[in-house]
């Protein structure tokens, strides 16, 4: 996810500069929640102390923008100051590919210096 959110984020910078006038680069993403349609979710709230409009106004511009402009997004819904983005299934299938392709996916060599805790399914966990 913390691609698809770097991807959408400079996608969105250059158009909040653009119409607003104001430097963001960081925004506030959740994982949509089960009962909304959507994969992501921006929280518009947190755009609203620096950007003074109604937050639907907000939401629905933005969604329009990304929709139109990012290859990802391919609609959006928005609930109150949350802007549900659906992204593209390619997406998903090329992040699934990459880590079929990777070898070693998902292991880290340890650093010499650390500890290492290696739970495993008991009774009485640690």
């Amino acid at each position: 996810m913390r691609s698809l959110v770097k991807q959408i984020s400079e996608s969105l910078t250059p158009f909040i500069e653009e119409t607003f006038e104001i430097n963001i680069s960081k925004f506030d993403f959740q994982v949509t929640r089960k009962e909304f349609d959507g994969d992501i979710t921006l929280v518009v709230f947190s755009l609203l102390r620096f950007i003074k409009i109604n937050p639907i106004q907000l939401s629905n511009k933005i969604g329009e923008y990304l929709k139109n402009h990012s290859e990802l997004v391919t609609d959006f819904n928005v609930v109150d100051g949350f802007l549900n983005l659906c992204i593209q299934d390619l997406y998903y299938i090329n992040a699934l590919k990459e880590i079929s392709e990777t070898k070693n996916y998902g292991f880290i060599k340890p650093n010499s210096n650390s500890i290492i805790l290696v739970e495993y399914s008991s009774p009485n966990t640690n």
